[in-house]
């Protein structure tokens, strides 16, 4: 019985070393996690961010006569510079006066040329609603906002109700990102995929490779289990026959 104990001891023991290894290593990293930065570093990889069910930011522009504007995910440029995270659509953008307007579904942002957030209007400062369109009209500014297009004042503080055809509008249109464009963007973009310290505790826990991984690591642990049952029951048989032999 003792040799048939260490021979499964030994079969076990490989085996168990190994995961023993990796959670080791796995382990060491993760309680040193913030002194080797992985907490901050983020990994943005196409299979990463497959794996973790994480879609890359897409994007869409609106331009004026002097400017380009963008939105990424949820940032903002203007001609190629970050103006902010902003979680609601874009919808267009126009110019009024030295003012760059930037029209998001639910606020209006008024810039300087330099990019400078002026000032931000939103329902609570006059807007009649979710805005769908933007535009321009010879006497103000247009937005529609459900079927219904309305007509700014000089000082952007009350907005009438006009008809399509009173309006004489030119509307802002989106239109796609150049992929050249879009990949220049992204590489200014906030990291936007896991951290590092989330994949290594996912490798840690099995998580990573989803049931198989748990499955292995509650393996593992049932193995050294039985590693240590069988190590104590080995020793126990090994002084019982050293003891015999006296």
């Amino acid at each position: 019985m003792h040799k048939h104990l260490s021979k499964w001891h030994g079969r076990i023991g490989v085996f168990a070393a190994l995961i023993a290894i990796y959670l080791s290593v796995t382990g060491l990293m993760l309680n040193h996690s913030h002194d080797l930065g992985l907490d901050k570093s983020r990994l943005d990889s196409s299979w990463i961010l497959q794996l973790y069910g994480i879609k890359p930011p897409t994007g869409i522009s609106a331009s004026t006569r002097e400017h380009k504007v963008v939105k990424l995910g949820e940032t903002l440029f203007i001609d190629d510079r970050i103006i902010g995270q902003y979680s609601s659509a874009l919808v267009g953008a126009a110019t009024l006066d030295q003012l760059l307007i930037v029209a998001l579904n639910n606020s209006i942002l008024l810039l300087t040329p330099n990019g400078e957030i002026v000032e931000t209007l939103t329902r609570s400062s006059g807007l009649p609603g979710q805005i769908e369109r933007i535009g321009r009209a010879d006497v103000g500014l247009l937005i529609q906002s459900g079927q219904q297009i309305y007509i700014s004042d000089a000082d952007l503080l009350n907005w009438l109700p006009v008809s399509d055809q009173e309006s004489g509008a030119s509307w802002s249109k989106l239109e796609a990102i150049p992929s050249a464009t879009e990949a220049k963007l992204k590489l200014l973009l906030p990291a936007y995929g896991p951290s590092w310290e989330r994949v290594i505790q996912d490798l840690h826990s099995g998580r990573f490779f989803k049931l198989p991984g748990i499955l292995l690591i509650d393996l593992t642990g049932i193995v050294i289990l039985l590693l240590s049952i069988s190590g104590i029951i080995s020793f126990t048989l090994r002084k019982k026959a050293i003891w015999r032999e006296k």
